[in-house]
């Protein structure tokens, strides 16, 4: 009763009643690890839009990072792009993965079998159908994105329908985010499956460790 912003919130398997603190920890190698700002929140702000507030404040102390090892939950693909023109920071952790029902059965056409020609406002799937619906619009969050979307005619025929849509009569729909957003979370993804991301990242698990 007597702190009216504190909030209930639970993250997997723990709950509290309070707020969330989000650390930035140096991890110079052969340096001591200091902590070099401390963001406190609502314990119901998600983690992925404390990015930009911290990188300003980790600039008004000019102490922004050349990297920034994050936390899967603090990235997304407005993060990646932001903090690189604004700051000048590369951002490395895990972005979220594909969740359409292709990317998660491996197999089917996911968007990375689509080639989107950003100039023309047109995509071409798989087996070589022309979009004819390219519009932008926002997500629930507000986030911009763009839906694309195919001719039902053509995907009604097509011979590999089922690896592509479960609509019965539909056609085909994706969406994508903007062209810079869209291009840097593909690169991440496939970066993040190599061993060179996996060294890069392996600090940031140490760091957890000793503040956890």
């Amino acid at each position: 009763p007597y702190d009216p912003d504190v909030r209930y919130s639970t993250k997997r398997s723990v709950g509290w009643a309070g707020y969330k603190v989000h650390l930035t920890e140096t991890c110079d190698p052969g340096l001591p690890h200091l902590i070099a700002h401390a963001e406190t929140t609502p314990a119901t702000t998600p983690d992925w839009n404390q990015a930009q507030p911290i990188h300003a404040a980790l600039a008004r102390k000019a102490l922004l990072p050349d990297e920034h090892l994050r936390d899967g939950g603090y990235v997304d693909a407005g993060t990646l792009v932001a903090a690189r023109a604004a700051h000048q920071v590369t951002v490395v952790g895990p972005v979220p993965p594909d969740t359409s029902w292709q990317a998660q059965a491996g197999r089917g056409f996911d968007l990375g079998g689509f080639l989107l020609d950003w100039d023309a406002r047109r995509a071409t799937c798989p087996q070589g159908t022309g979009s004819t619906k390219w519009s932008s619009t926002h997500a629930t969050d507000g986030a911009a994105i763009i839906n694309v979307r195919f001719p039902a005619a053509a995907c009604r025929v097509c011979p590999a329908r089922a690896d592509c849509t479960t609509s019965a009569t539909g056609g085909r729909e994706i969406t994508v985010r903007p062209q810079p957003e869209h291009l840097a979370v593909q690169e991440a993804r496939a970066a993040q499956l190599t061993p060179a991301f996996k060294a890069r990242y392996d600090p940031r698990a140490g760091i957890e460790g000793t503040l956890s």
